[in-house]
């Protein structure tokens, strides 16, 4: 097995430490892409335009809750943030039409690591989330789908993907 390849960084010259002087690609991943939508439909069905994550927290994988406040910076559009009060505010008619395929937002961005400027990369529409529609049906409505997962030796539980 090969080790991952990652770029070296500058360093500092007084403490030796690695220089974020660089751009890192954010993406709206399968996994992400995902995490809207269920944080989308919840707002919907609970008619809310604001929230804060430990409402929908419980609605997240701990990835998804990991890299939650990436979702932001990549399609402010959708889903923005209030830096002071730490509360999401998301455009429901926006994601109905993004996950639709009606309408494009920005699918990834480069964020400068010391500045933290943010520039759009690629805009695109919902199809072109790597496999989001292994998670569709064909109204595009996200489907729960589930997998035999041994509970404790001897017993089978259903698990929600």
């Amino acid at each position: 097995m090969s080790k991952k390849m990652t770029p070296e960084r500058a360093r500092c010259p007084n403490c030796g430490q690695p220089i974020k002087d660089d751009w890192r690609e954010i993406t709206l991943s399968k996994s992400l892409g995902s995490a809207l939508f269920h944080v989308y439909k919840w707002a919907t069905l609970k008619e809310k335009d604001e929230f804060e994550m430990a409402d929908v927290k419980h609605l997240l994988s701990q990835t998804q809750y990991a890299t939650f406040n990436d979702i932001p910076k990549i399609t402010p559009s959708l889903l923005s943030r209030d830096r002071e009060t730490r509360r999401y505010m998301i455009d429901r008619e926006r994601c109905r039409r993004f996950f639709k395929g009606e309408i494009a937002v920005p699918i990834a961005v480069w964020k400068h690591g010391i500045t933290g400027e943010i520039k759009d990369e690629r805009i695109g529409h919902v199809s072109e989330l790597k496999g989001i529609y292994e998670l569709m049906d064909q109204d595009g409505d996200f489907m729960a789908r589930y997998v035999r997962v041994p509970a404790a030796e001897g017993s089978d539980t259903l698990s929600l993907l």
